[in-house]
């Protein structure tokens, strides 16, 4: 079997090749197994059981995923779980890690243009939370308030365009 390995070739141990073995219609694991590549090598492939993400996990598609990346490190304290990346050097596909949940990023692209969204980020410090984001380059879309429904909330947009809802018990 024939292998487009362009992002292999390139770039030995960090292989950003999810969609050659979607197009291939082969699993990671078999993938890197037929290839030589291990799991610790290897980047950009999605998961390969049910059990890998939660019911629902977003997907931001965005402008600048870099820049969605270093924001989200900096007011939320994300962290990075992988990163693929495209010949030009873009971000392909990465997903992050913010207190117990995954969130995709992608760059968008003339395919798949980015797209706005909101999250709701719920965090054992409102005020705190508000202001990391707003020091790491959101607009404010709402101060810290106590809501009549027993959340404190505020709200950030980045620069992405993204609105983030942040929000926690009433103290």
């Amino acid at each position: 079997m024939a292998y487009a390995l362009t992002a292999f070739e390139q770039r030995p141990g960090l292989v950003a090749v999810g969609a050659v073995i979607h197009a291939v219609g082969m699993s990671s694991t078999r993938f890197r197994a037929e290839v030589g590549v291990s799991s610790k090598h290897y980047y950009g492939a999605m998961a390969d059981t049910i059990d890998t993400y939660r019911t629902v996990t977003p997907y931001l598609v965005v402008a600048d995923a870099d820049a969605e990346l270093r924001f989200l490190a900096a007011a939320f304290g994300a962290t990075e779980k992988s990163v693929g990346r495209r010949p030009d050097g873009a971000v392909m596909h990465a997903e992050i890690v913010i207190g117990d949940s995954l969130i995709m990023i992608g760059q968008g692209s003339a395919q798949w243009p980015p797209k706005s969204g909101a999250l709701y980020l719920w965090v054992p410090d409102v005020d705190a939370a508000y202001t990391r984001a707003l020091a790491a380059g959101a607009t404010s879309e709402s101060a810290p308030e106590n809501k009549p429904y027993g959340h404190r909330n505020a709200g950030v947009i980045d620069t992405n365009g993204i609105t983030w809802w942040i929000g926690s018990p009433v103290k």
